[in-house]
């Protein structure tokens, strides 16, 4: 017999084999793309502070001793972190601007409503030139999100995100973006 006969065998998936689980171990940061459907959990939403180095592409989270000193030297982003899950199953976390606290646009109020949208329905947004627009999907038997079990708390979530994920976070004068800001390196 060769490896062609065994059609049953060809059709199964690593999972069919070997079953694993993943465990989630960091989070990206970032916003949802044009391309994908998510959820935010109605739960794991924080309201924090975070400096945005767009020139790096990195978010830093801040501690409330750097608040001051990065508000005077570049200002600070007042967000809601929000757990999201795509529909692939895939979870990062959604720095989403808080319309009251950065002096909304429109990019910031269609975002805001989506992600609120969200937590009970599938959710698209696109980029289009003033606004994101909004799409629902519509499946009669979409399925529901499944939370990771490793976060299950705000301290949890903002852990993955800014200490083993795609952010970061600045605690104290010392750290080298402050230094930076400052000219000092």
């Amino acid at each position: 017999m060769d490896i062609f006969s065994d059609i049953a065998a060809l059709s199964k998936t690593v999972e069919d084999i070997t079953p694993s689980e993943r465990i989630l171990t960091s989070l990206e940061c970032r916003k949802p793309r044009k391309d994908e459907f998510f959820r935010c959990s109605p739960d794991l939403q924080v309201p924090v502070s975070i400096y945005e180095d767009k020139q790096n592409r990195v978010d830093y989270l801040l501690g409330v001793n750097v608040l001051e000193e990065m508000h005077a030297l570049v200002g600070v982003k007042r967000v809601k972190f929000v757990l999201v899950a795509t529909y692939a199953g895939d979870f990062f976390g959604w720095p989403l601007a808080i319309p009251a606290e950065v002096g909304a646009n429109r990019w910031h109020s269609t975002a805001y409503q989506a992600a609120e949208e969200s937590v009970s329905k599938w959710i698209r947004i696109t980029p289009k030139s003033t606004h994101y627009e909004i799409y629902h999907r519509k499946v009669k038997d979409a399925k529901e999100p499944v939370w990771p079990n490793e976060i299950r708390t705000p301290a949890d979530l903002l852990r993955l995100a800014f200490e083993a994920g795609g952010g970061d976070y600045i605690e104290n004068s010392s750290h080298d973006v402050i230094k930076r800001l400052k000219g000092a390196i």
